[in-house]
């Protein structure tokens, strides 16, 4: 969790298997600028941002795989979004990554609800 101004360099780390019921089962950054590098971030749950989740966050992810996250629903009552990434009021900058066979969904009377599975980027977002 990366935090209100901080910009911690995140370099060649494996981020997997992490599970929040709410924001961010990899990496969450509120308003914070950190750098992830060369990283894998694979097999992580939550309700918003399986893989990152980015709220107020200028990001720099670069040169990342991000793999088999997933938003599986049954963390939130609202619809889930951002299986790998989830931007929310952000300017990240993503470059040079691998996005790929991450999951959104929620079953609510036999219909799955989610949006963007590899990213969803909300609408005072503007990633590069």
């Amino acid at each position: 969790r990366c935090r209100y101004g901080s910009a911690p360099l995140i370099i060649g780390s494996q981020l997997d298997h992490n599970i929040s019921s709410s924001f961010g089962g990899g990496v969450l950054s509120e308003s914070s600028s950190p750098t992830i590098q060369d990283c894998v971030v694979a097999q992580n749950s939550a309700g918003y941002g399986a893989g990152l989740c980015l709220r107020g966050s200028t990001a720099s992810v670069r040169g990342c795989t991000i793999v088999s996250n997933g938003a599986p629903g049954y963390f939130c009552s609202m619809g889930v979004q951002g299986g790998g990434i989830y931007c929310e009021s952000s300017s990240p900058e993503i470059i040079g990554c691998v996005i790929n066979a991450n999951q959104v969904g929620r079953y609510s009377q036999n219909q799955v609800e989610g949006r963007g599975a590899g990213l969803y980027i909300d609408e005072h977002s503007g990633p590069a």
